[in-house]
């Protein structure tokens, strides 16, 4: 393809993309690990915007020197595609809203598996 050419498919660029959010976090605490080898640290983030806690992110140097992030999250596989897909485990900073929100959950959940006749 020539550089003046339009690249077609998939590749093709969207004319007004939409702008990437900017989230507003700020770090709880940084806890540098002693019992863990190779984790330089965890850490506690609060994301202001969405008032979410997330706890338990790791901090690794990697052998090339560089620094790795990794948050806290969970994994499953998307039904409709079969790609895996990755979330991250959060918790609430209002406890008590955390421990509604829990049993309202396994209400709604029980309620679901008994309307398909798993439970």
């Amino acid at each position: 393809m020539l550089h003046t050419q339009k690249p077609k498919g998939k590749f093709e660029k969207k004319k007004n993309p939409a702008p990437k959010p900017k989230p507003k976090i700020e770090i709880v605490d940084v806890y540098p690990e002693k019992h863990q080898k190779g984790i330089l640290a965890t850490y506690h983030i609060y994301l202001i915007d969405k008032d979410l806690d997330i706890r338990g992110g790791k901090a690794f140097i990697k052998e090339d020197g560089k620094l790795f992030v990794e948050n806290p999250q969970a994994q499953g596989t998307d039904d409709e595609t079969g790609e895996l897909i990755q979330f991250p485990v959060v918790s609430f900073p209002d406890k008590i809203y955390e421990r509604a929100f829990r049993y309202e959950v396994v209400k709604e959940v029980r309620r679901a598996l008994q309307k398909k006749k798993l439970i």
